[in-house]
């Protein structure tokens, strides 16, 4: 298999394992609580580029994740015009009970940290490529 290959598998893979962990969450919706979640506050440009969706498809998603009383969307003090999402602490217990269950796929220390070595080394060239 080459690297274009093993990329579409780890995809593959990774979303069985998140699909699972996720229940009835869609996808783009925990990605978007997931990248809240590790920056703590967020603009929808960043959000837009680490995704890569079209801004009204971003809107539309945190439209529902505020409903959902998952984010918060706060106006910058610097700049009225732009917005900042953070988790509120309902967000913060569904993305950490999603984390969880993921993580428990990995019943062993040993697998866990060949995991973590694979997806930071993974990570890091990733990273530098997008």
């Amino acid at each position: 298999m080459n690297c274009g290959e093993k990329i579409i598998e780890l995809q593959i893979l990774t979303d069985n394992i998140c699909a699972v962990a996720r229940k009835e969450m869609s996808p783009l919706k925990m990605k978007v609580l997931f990248l809240v979640h590790e920056y703590g506050v967020i603009t929808p440009k960043l959000l837009i580029s680490k995704i890569g969706i079209a801004k009204s498809n971003l809107a539309a998603i945190c439209k529902i994740l505020q409903k959902e009383e998952m984010i918060v969307a706060e106006k910058s003090i610097k700049n009225a015009r732009q917005i900042k999402y953070s988790l509120t602490s309902r967000g913060a217990s569904v993305i950490k009970e999603i984390i969880s269950n993921i993580n428990s796929v990995f019943r062993n220390s040993e697998q866990t940290s060949q995991m973590e070595f694979a997806f930071k080394i993974s990570a890091d060239i990733l990273n530098k490529k997008v």
